[in-house]
């Protein structure tokens, strides 16, 4: 007999409510880990769980250190029975189907349910891929495909959340093709181009009006975001004695460890516009919860990080893998470890070794989040929390406590 799992509907919409937890995760590379972070997720008292993308991984050779576990033998996937294949493989694994029994998932994609770093060009260049991942995760993921194959969407939580769920992939630019797979690379034109976009147009207005929106009914809102948005620049070479020699140096200028451009930082023009909008429209408590990266992060944003009087109107939390390996490989590779990385602007936590996951608690006048970490290599790894996160409503100032 199959599992019994339970799930909730939203509250009434304008409904009080006291309280909201929210576990957020992504990155589960099967044959990479173990899945103990689920087993603690399931038994924790949530009212649902953001998944923030790679739910699989096309490939059973993207880590690059070696499998802790066998299980995923399909080397590469193509066609429709190629990706059920996988996503039937990943629900093998007991504590990933106890989580799902246990708790509503809100998913996203990002870019491994297809191939790595692929933009809108994969419609015309592969559509028979594209069409059998995207028919795939519908059928393997709680979404009903109520408008071709879009995802993004937002579910009200009475008047005390607000969650947007982005699709930040088959709407997207391509990025540049010269970037390096490891090492700093500079930021170029390409990157900061008005009018570049990672959402599209029409999920970007969704978004800005949503926000608008949320921000007379609603005292937090949470954006589940595919990738990092905080810049990770790790030198800085947009100063007025730089800009006086070169005047035509990309706006904010410098070496940047995420090298493809993949996240955020390669649409500098929209994140502005994301950013600004909450800026100009005085939409408070808002944070950004984000996977991809493999590692914890924890950061102010402000529209433009080179400008010391442009104000934080968001908070990013993002989160380590659920097995996926490597961690933060370029800023560990580079500076040792990625919490001595010189980034530019700073980060107010950062841990780029541990999977794991966070769990986010909203109250009407506070949001407290947390890390939980482990390593994913052991079967008998338990998360253990590494820090925790206050912010008070209506003001954007984190309190970090280190565990």
């Amino acid at each position: 007999d199959s599992a019994t799992g339970r799930t909730t509907t939203l509250p009434a919409a304008g409904s009080h409510v006291s309280s909201l937890r929210l576990a957020f995760a992504s990155c589960q590379s099967y044959n990479a880990g173990f899945y103990t972070a689920w087993r603690d997720v399931a038994t924790a008292d949530l009212d649902a769980v953001l998944f923030l993308g790679d739910y699989i991984y096309e490939s059973a050779l993207v880590n690059l250190l070696g499998s802790a576990r066998s299980g995923d033998a399909l080397a590469e996937a193509t066609t429709l029975e190629d990706y059920r294949r996988k996503y039937r493989t990943y629900k093998t694994d007991p504590d990933l189907r106890a989580a799902h029994e246990a708790h509503p998932f809100v998913p996203i994609w990002d870019d491994h349910e297809i191939v790595n770093d692929y933009d809108r060009r994969i419609f015309s260049e592969d559509p028979a891929r594209a069409a059998a991942a995207y028919r795939a995760w519908f059928e393997y993921q709680p979404v009903w495909p109520t408008d071709g194959t879009r995802i993004h969407r937002d579910l009200p939580w009475g008047d005390l959340g607000h969650i947007f769920m982005l699709d930040g992939r088959q709407y997207r630019d391509p990025h540049r093709e010269d970037g390096l797979p490891f090492g700093p690379m500079p930021i170029t034109t390409h990157e900061t181009a008005p009018g570049r976009t990672m959402l599209g147009h029409h999920q970007r207005q969704w978004l800005l009006e949503g926000l608008s929106a949320a921000s007379t009914r609603s005292t937090w809102k949470v954006i589940g975001n595919p990738v990092m948005i905080a810049p990770l620049r790790v030198l800085d070479l947009d100063t007025p004695e730089l800009r006086e020699l070169d005047p035509d140096l990309p706006e904010h200028a410098g070496l940047y460890t995420n090298s493809s451009f993949d996240s955020w930082d390669g649409f500098v023009w929209e994140r502005h516009e994301v950013l600004s909008h909450l800026e100009r429209n005085s939409i408070a408590n808002t944070v950004f919860v984000t996977g991809d990266y493999h590692s914890f992060w924890q950061s102010g944003l402000t529209p433009d990080f080179d400008d010391a009087s442009s104000p934080v109107v968001a908070n990013e939390f993002a989160v380590g893998a659920i097995s996926s390996g490597g961690g933060a490989v370029n800023e560990n590779l580079l500076f040792g470890s990625a919490e001595h990385g010189p980034y530019q602007p700073g980060f107010n936590f950062v841990d780029g070794s541990h999977n794991g996951y966070g769990i986010l608690e909203a109250r009407p006048d506070e949001m407290v989040v947390t890390y939980f970490a482990n390593d994913a290599t052991s079967r008998t790894s338990t998360p253990r929390p590494t820090a925790r996160f206050g912010i008070e409503a209506g003001d954007p100032m984190v309190h970090t406590e280190r565990l």
